[in-house]
């Protein structure tokens, strides 16, 4: 009989993470922080990316704001909606649909042929782009192409930026505009007087009756996600009136509503900033959405290169000019690509902005409890923000502005053990968070176990494991046959 060697290998779990991306090694220092603001002044943070693997990467910086948090204020409201902002003459023609691919709107001339025109902002016209498709009423953008909607043959239709039909939809009944929400589409069917969302195969998901909608003749929408009192904008045509639609309820309700005093307003779209609509005159006007605007925080540059082995500081511009009292929670975001242009990580940070709101700070001292001495490179994390420091050579680490609030602070490094700290700021800074690390070994008396059995033999062998450490140990025995 060969004799069968058993190992048993014993696995000890440290949890040491230094923060990295997927394909390379990117930090960000510092990671995520907090400020105190007074209303109307403003403050400079610089964050330095460092890429140090071996792959070229492209950065882009984001942000938003964290809507359900209970300290959050609002931010200026810009004016009021319907307020004119400008407006573009392209030429004379029933402009039927509007569609926003991020960089240009695209405008439908049924006088035209159905052709479509991009224009940007500033009224630079582009070149005409001639779909393989006519008789639509509607525009939309999916993100990668166009979707126009079909009255006379009930159907909705994708196209690509040349023109070219890629597929179909079949409806129940004439749709009078459309828009697409992300995940399915909002139909106006004119001739059975309702709005319903749509799937990519048809199914139909809700109907409204839209109720207040005057004369119930939708024409056109657009979805904006942002709008979190209302994200479907509708239009009627004659007259011309824009509703803004909260389409959580069932039914929808309609929050808000404009009227143009313009008729046969056709085409309607949110830019990401305002809202456009479209006249017979040849205008495409640019009104005020009437949402909160929120630009408290810019970042310089926003996007660009970020060479392998180098580093790239990014200057974080907060500015609370307008801005009311209150706490804004905002996670910053760090889009990061690769050569062959496909995301390869998502690195989230908190801003933790306070304007006219106290701010205390959290301060301590790691140490090793065995020794008394500093530990350094300690990563210490909190629970309620994506904010992360490490102690330095002295042990010392801190938090700067935090609101005062209940914290769990967590503690990790190499060779020692996770440890947790609760702390309130809520009276003053805390200058004494310290914390005493502890640490743990795992030492078997034995390197391997060995015995020699029968078929059906079964045998006792006993070992011991040592801690010589000054904490408590997690171990798991696990056995391979070899």
């Amino acid at each position: 009989m060969t004799p069968k060697r058993i190992f048993l290998l014993f696995v000890v779990a440290m949890l040491f993470t230094r923060f990295a991306t997927l394909h390379s090694a990117v930090t960000v220092e510092p990671f995520g922080f907090a400020l105190a603001l007074e209303e109307g002044e403003q403050s400079e943070v610089t964050l330095t990316l460092n890429n140090t693997g071996d792959e070229d990467l492209v950065f882009e910086i984001d942000y938003r704001l964290i809507e359900d948090d209970e300290q959050r204020g609002l931010g200026p409201r810009r004016d009021d909606l319907g307020d004119r902002l400008g407006a573009v003459r392209v030429q004379a023609g029933r402009w039927i649909g509007l569609a926003w691919d991020g960089e240009r709107l695209w405008g439908s001339n049924q006088n035209d042929g159905w052709r479509m025109t991009p224009v940007t902002r500033d009224g630079n016209v582009g070149n005409i782009m001639d779909p393989e498709v006519d008789n639509y009423y509607g525009t939309c953008w999916d993100g990668e192409c166009f979707w126009v909607a079909h009255y006379q043959n009930s159907q909705l239709s994708r196209i690509d930026v040349q023109g070219r039909l890629l597929r179909t939809i079949r409806l129940e009944a004439q749709p009078f505009g459309m828009t697409w929400d992300g995940e399915n589409f909002w139909c106006a069917l004119y001739a059975a007087r309702q709005i319903q969302l749509v799937s990519p195969q048809g199914q139909v998901l809700r109907r409204w009756n839209a109720q207040g909608i005057e004369q119930n003749r939708t024409m056109e929408f657009c979805f904006v996600p942002g709008h979190r009192d209302g994200q479907l904008w509708v239009v009627s045509c004659d007259p011309g009136i824009i509703y803004q639609v909260n389409v959580e309820p069932d039914p929808p309700q309609i929050v808000n509503t404009y009227r143009t005093n313009i008729a046969n307003v056709y085409g309607l779209e949110h830019d990401g900033e305002t809202l456009w609509y479209t006249t017979d005159a040849g205008d495409w006007i640019n009104i005020d959405d009437g949402a909160p605007e929120f630009h408290l925080l810019t970042a310089n540059p926003e996007e660009g290169e970020l060479p392998a082995n180098e580093a790239q500081d990014v200057i974080i511009l907060v500015q609370t000019e307008g801005v009311e009292a209150g706490v804004y929670n905002v996670m910053l975001e760090l889009n990061l690509t690769g050569a062959d242009g496909e995301a390869s990580a998502l690195v989230e940070l908190s801003a933790v902005i306070s304007v006219d709101e106290p701010a205390n700070d959290i301060n301590g001292v790691v140490t090793d409890l065995a020794t008394g001495r500093a530990v350094n490179n300690v990563r210490v994390d909190m629970d309620r923000y994506r904010i992360t420091r490490y102690s330095d050579e002295q042990g010392n680490y801190g938090f700067t502005d935090l609101p005062p609030d209940d914290y769990r602070l967590t503690f990790t490094a190499l060779n020692y053990l996770p440890l947790i700290l609760n702390v309130n700021n809520a009276e003053d800074d805390v200058n004494d968070a310290d914390v005493a690390m502890l640490h743990s070994t795992c030492t078997p008396d034995v390197d391997e176990l060995f015995t020699q059995l029968e078929p059906g033999g079964e045998t006792d062998m006993d070992f011991t494991i040592a801690n010589n450490g000054n904490g408590p140990l997690a171990y798991r025995v696990e056995r391979r046959l070899l």
